[in-house]
């Protein structure tokens, strides 16, 4: 009678582990996906602040030679 029970409670463990482990793995599958898609708007970032250093980078280029407009003028004068 007990043994019965036992082999009860075993089945119902391993049942119970078995749901266990599809639950981890569908959450797992859901944490890839949402990994990619997070990686998907890092690469749009990374591109956005590429964009950003370019036009900052003509920018200095314009004020240097603003820079270099107006020492001229300050030593011709």
């Amino acid at each position: 009678m007990y043994s019965i029970r036992i082999c009860q409670v075993i089945i119902e463990g391993k049942m119970m582990k078995e749901k266990s482990v599809e639950l981890i793995y569908l959450l797992q599958v859901q944490q890839i996906e949402l990994n990619e898609k997070l990686m998907e708007k890092w690469s749009e970032v990374g591109d956005l602040i590429s964009e950003i250093l370019e036009i900052n980078g003509k920018i200095l280029g314009i004020l240097k030679e603003e820079s270099k407009g107006e020492q001229t003028k300050k030593e011709g004068a």
